[in-house]
Formats: structure tokens, sequence, C-alpha cells
């Protein structure tokens, strides 16, 4: 319970400060900045802690590796995530449209944005932290099958994540107005960075499978699978090309979300 009590603590004062910069910046598309970037410190700090204690009083660290390593594996993620967003952040200088829409009607527009925005993104980054949790208050022999299994999957989803990031980066450069990525990974997904950034969760999870409370752990993927394909990730993505003839004629043969060959 202290552990978790520590980690929202250290996520409140993360987005706190990131709800700070949004007023200076007067940009609440900081949070997406700061969403990569408060995951990989909060797991960096929180195993951190805890392993310096149990050197102290246990020698036998082999039993907190799986937490070492979904530690290691949040943190690159986070960190690589804050870097691709934040260039996009500065070189963008204005509110993303997503922001602008959702504080439309809003009144006591500060407070709102507090709760909805930050906080609430807060919360979500607590439940997606069960996988670490778990791995650090109930250890369990390491399963090197389980484990090299879910840091396979991670690697392979964090893999074709950057690399659908890489080459929409890359064709936004170049590209003509209304133009829309049908290439690489593009071709066979439309939304491929989407689709790694989830897969690489579900390879955390798997690593928790030998511990007692496993089914805890479920949270980690089981948040972000949701806000991706219900919530802030397709749907919003879809919704911003719902007037663009190319975009509509692009998904009649281009499966949604699964990579899969396209129809004829």
């Amino acid at each position: 319970m202290f552990l978790i009590l520590k980690l929202a603590c250290g996520i409140w004062i993360i987005q706190t400060l990131a709800f700070g910069l949004s007023i200076w910046l007067k940009r609440n598309s900081i949070a997406d900045v700061f969403w990569g970037f408060s995951i990989a410190v909060v797991a960096i700090a929180a195993n951190y802690s805890f392993i310096m204690y149990v050197l102290k009083i246990n020698p036998y660290l082999a039993l907190f590796i799986p937490s070492i390593v979904i530690s290691a594996l949040m943190a690159i993620w986070g960190l690589r995530l804050t870097y691709h967003i934040g260039i996009r952040f500065i070189k963008k200088k204005k509110e993303d449209p997503r922001y602008a829409k959702m504080s439309e009607s809003w009144q006591n527009y500060y407070l709102r944005s507090y709760l909805q925005v930050f906080l609430l993104q807060g919360a979500l980054m607590l439940g997606m932290m069960s996988a670490l949790v778990v791995t650090i208050l109930y250890p369990a022999t390491v399963n090197i099958y389980l484990l090299g299994a879910g840091v396979f999957v991670w690697a392979f989803g964090f893999l074709f994540e950057v690399v659908a990031d890489q080459q929409l980066t890359k064709f936004v450069k170049t590209k003509k107005p209304g133009e829309i990525m049908k290439k690489g990974l593009w071709r066979y997904s439309r939304h491929p960075n989407y689709f790694g950034e989830v897969v690489s969760w579900w390879g955390i999870w798997i690593i928790t499978l030998n511990t007692q409370y496993w089914w805890i752990a479920f949270l980690t993927p089981a948040i972000i699978t949701f806000l991706i394909l219900k919530v802030s990730g397709v749907p919003m993505a879809e919704a911003h090309y719902a007037d663009n003839d190319e975009f509509q004629e692009y998904a009649k043969y281009t499966s949604k979300f699964f990579p899969w060959s396209p129809k004829r």
C-alpha cells in the first residue's frame, strides 16, 4: 500500500507540474509529452528505491529480476515516446486541435483542465503501473520462458511502433496537402504505430504471469488497449480524416488496426 501511495504522489507531482506548464504555454497538449515521461520516471524511481531497500535485508535479488526488467521496458518506451512527441510539440507551436475542440464548451477552464486532462491522465498512469507493483510486492522465482516471451513481444511491438512513427515522420516532411500515408507498415494497417504500442504493453503483462496476482497486472495492457481503441487513439485519428476522400478510399481496403494484407 505504501508503494502505491508513493507512486500516486510521484505521478500527482509530475502531472501538477505539467498543468503549470500548460497554463504558462497555453497548451494542454503538453500532457501528451508528459504521458511517456511520467511513466518512465515513476517506473524507474519506484523500482530503484525498492531495490535499494531489498539489498539491505535480502540477498536474493534474482527474485526481483521481473520488476527490474519491467521498469526498464517502461522507461525505454516512455522516454522514446517523450522524445518523439516532444519534438512534434516544439515544432507545432500551437494547441493541438483535439484539445482545442475538447475545451470549447468548458466553464471553469483551469479546473476542468487540471481534473479532466492532467489528473485523469495521472489516474490512468497509476493503473498502468499494476504490472510493476505486482512484481515488486509479490516477487516469484524467475520463469525464464515467460520473461523471454514477454521481452520478445515487447521488443516486437516497440520496434513496430518506432518504425511506423519514423515512416510517418519522413512522409509528413514531403507530403502534399490532404495526401495520406499509405506506404510501408501503413499499407497493412491504418494505425500501425498504435498497434505496436498495444503489443508492447501486452508483452510487459506476459512477464507477470508467474506472479500470484497476475490478474491484477492485466490492468496494465487493458488500460492502454482501451484508450487506443476506444478513446484517444484510433477514434480521434479516424475522426480527424472523416472529411478526407483519399483517407476514406484508403480505409476501404486497409485494415483498421491489426496489420493485414490489403483488400483488392
